[in-house]
């Protein structure tokens, strides 16, 4: 008597698997990073692009998510709206909040060595989400006081102190939504 055959569920292949979290990923980023809200006091807006890199990192892991970022800032380089407010191309990198565009490099890379380090500990990859936010706050800061022709203390006033409390709910969220992210796409 022959036995039935068991049916083995069909991987994907790593590249396969690796090029379409980074598409995705990156896809996200551009659809949730144009939408903020500016503040009548600041040049700064608040924007979701910092929600998408945590969710990004938690889902896709470190070197992905740094893939993803990468593309994303060459989609904006060469142009598309994928920045705050729909803007897009090099003058909005080398303008007053390049900084921090080019900050969500330390956010990416804090977020997801806490996370890889301490995989079921949040409240260590919320203390990684935080110190990369700082990290991006310092480059962000200073490069809008150079830019602004302002003091660093100018700056912080104009593009971190407003904002605080939305990249704080924004830590939340990624703090509850990613871990639980994270688990199902390992099943994957």
């Amino acid at each position: 008597m022959e036995k039935p055959s068991v049916k083995k569920k069909k991987r994907w292949s790593p590249k396969v698997q690796t090029l379409t979290y980074v598409a995705l990923s990156t896809a996200i980023t551009c659809i949730i990073g144009p939408l903020s809200i500016v503040i009548p006091i600041s040049p700064v807006p608040i924007s979701l692009t910092i929600l998408a890199i945590y969710i990004s990192v938690y889902a896709i892991g470190l070197k992905r998510s740094l893939a993803s970022l990468f593309l994303y800032f060459l989609i904006g380089f060469v142009g598309l709206p994928v920045f705050s407010n729909f803007k897009g191309g090099f003058q909005v990198l080398i303008g007053p909040t390049g900084g921090y565009i080019i900050g969500f490099i330390f956010v990416v890379i804090c977020t997801g060595i806490f996370i890889e380090r301490f995989e079921s500990k949040v409240y260590m990859h919320v203390i990684g989400m935080i110190l990369g936010t700082i990290l991006c706050y310092i480059a962000g800061t200073a490069w809008l006081a150079y830019q602004g022709n302002m003091t660093f203390l100018e700056a912080l006033f104009a593009g971190v102190i407003p904002f605080i409390w939305a990249d704080a709910i924004k830590i939340i969220i990624a703090a509850i939504v990613g871990p639980k992210l994270r688990r199902a796409l390992k099943k994957i």
